[in-house]
């Protein structure tokens, strides 16, 4: 029997057989196989039920991500701290049946809990941000603090210009001579110096 090679066939059959043929074919190497995205094949009662588990086990793993997300948030402030025991065997919580109707109870309560956590969880986020940038905005005016420059220090000068640098120690004469023979009027101030540099 030959297999004359064709752009595209159709293969129908039972459902049950689907993924034996698709091996087949592919394992043969004479075609390219084809699923389409909206491949829906009619489904039995027993299909329609395992795609709603399917879809059930997707939200249950949805809202497990969200508290998953929550736990991990309200750990970091308010840490549970084990007892020596539970540091080896592990924190294990008990619930009994009537704690368990309370809590499956308060679903939609949870469901709040856990969107206000989520947001307050980006706003801390975008502080901490914040708050790194200020620090990183203050170190960079530390040192003009250290200048001792009074705003009527430059009233009437039409140009100022303030640098701030350091030299090698060795070179601090070099450059201090430098700006005493400038010929416009320039100051040289030392704010802080180490063994290596001024």
């Amino acid at each position: 029997m030959a297999v004359a090679r064709m752009n595209r066939i159709k293969l129908a059959g039972l459902l049950k057989d689907r993924d034996y043929w698709l091996k087949a074919l592919q394992k043969a190497q004479v075609i390219e196989i084809d699923i389409p995205e909206n491949d829906a094949p009619v489904l039995g009662r027993e299909e329609e039920s395992n795609c709603e588990i399917e879809r059930e086990m997707a939200e249950i793993d949805h809202h497990l991500g969200d508290l998953d997300k929550t736990i991990v948030f309200i750990d970091r402030y308010f840490p549970v701290k084990p007892t020596l025991i539970q540091q080896f065997a592990g924190v294990k919580t008990f619930l009994t049946e009537v704690e368990f109707q309370d809590l499956a109870e308060a679903r939609n309560q949870t469901s709040k809990i856990v969107d206000q956590a989520s947001a307050l969880n980006v706003e801390l986020a975008k502080l901490a941000h914040q708050e790194a940038s200020f620090r990183s905005d203050l170190q960079n005016l530390l040192p003009w603090s250290e200048l001792d420059l009074r705003e009527e220090d430059l009233q009437g000068t039409s140009f100022v210009r303030v640098i701030l640098g350091e030299v090698e120690v060795r070179r601090f004469n070099e450059v201090q001579d430098a700006v005493a023979a400038a010929p416009f009027g320039c100051e040289l101030r030392r704010i802080n110096q180490d063994q290596r540099a001024v």
